[in-house]
């Protein structure tokens, strides 16, 4: 192992930047969303959720839809927010571990420490090729796609009688 220069690691940057800012769309657009659902108000839902990271903005959204929308449209949800949690756990191995490049090599070694009380401190080691991290920052875009799609769906549902309410009709 060594220390790379930056010429040798842009291309490796680029997608971890890309994944970075694409979870955070997810985010910013679940909080969006949450802030619609839940609390009606897109600024108090802001205000409320805005220390509150995706793992707790899924939960928020997954009782709301559960509870105000019909079975078929729950089901619907979680098949897209089931992809976005894989993502997102992908995304926290990449973005939370340290990184190393071999020399002439075209893969990164991702290192992290763990603890439990049970293992005592451990360091996984895994080789990635670059290919793999771009096919997770692929994955994420069509995740964040099919989520926000299907909440511009879920959000034009009334939640009490499941009809679609005409866009025209909310806007004296």
């Amino acid at each position: 192992m060594r220390i790379v220069m930056a010429n040798e690691s842009d291309r490796f940057d680029q997608v971890l930047g890309r994944i970075t800012r694409l979870s955070t769309l997810i985010e910013n657009r679940l909080r969006i969303d949450v802030s619609t659902v839940v609390y009606s108000s897109t600024n108090l839902g802001l205000k409320l959720t805005s220390t509150i990271y995706t793992d707790k903005l899924i939960k928020m959204l997954r009782v709301a839809v559960k509870h105000l929308y019909s079975e078929d449209i729950y089901r619907q949800f979680e098949s897209v927010i089931r992809d976005i949690e894989k993502c997102e756990n992908e995304r926290n191995i990449f973005v939370h571990s340290m990184w190393a490049f071999e020399n002439a090599k075209n893969y990164v070694r991702r290192r992290k420490f763990k603890y439990t009380p049970k293992k005592g401190l451990n360091l996984e080691k895994e080789d990635i090729d670059i290919d793999s991290i771009i096919a997770l920052a692929n994955r994420i875009l069509i995740a964040s796609e099919n989520l926000s799609k299907f909440l511009d769906k879920l959000l034009l549902l009334s939640p009490r009688t499941h009809e679609k309410i005409n866009p025209k009709e909310t806007n004296p």
